[in-house]
């Protein structure tokens, strides 16, 4: 009964995860969403995010080779 209760509440955070992703794309929080997407190791919706950030944001990484 007590695995059941953790799965239970694994799958609701999870629901719950997903849903913030949405709401935070709504409102075009990018911090937000990569942690989302970090936490629910969705690494594909991470690259996608990534690919779409202009240059210079401050969620990609600083090349400090670049001289």
């Amino acid at each position: 009964m007590r695995i059941m209760a953790v799965i239970t509440a694994c799958i609701c955070v999870c629901e719950c995860r997903q849903q913030a992703v949405q709401y935070y794309v709504q409102g075009r929080n990018q911090q937000r969403i990569a942690k989302c997407y970090y936490i629910l190791e969705d690494f594909t919706g991470l690259k996608t995010l990534t690919n779409h950030l202009p240059e210079n944001h401050k969620l990609l990484p600083v090349d400090v080779n670049v001289v």
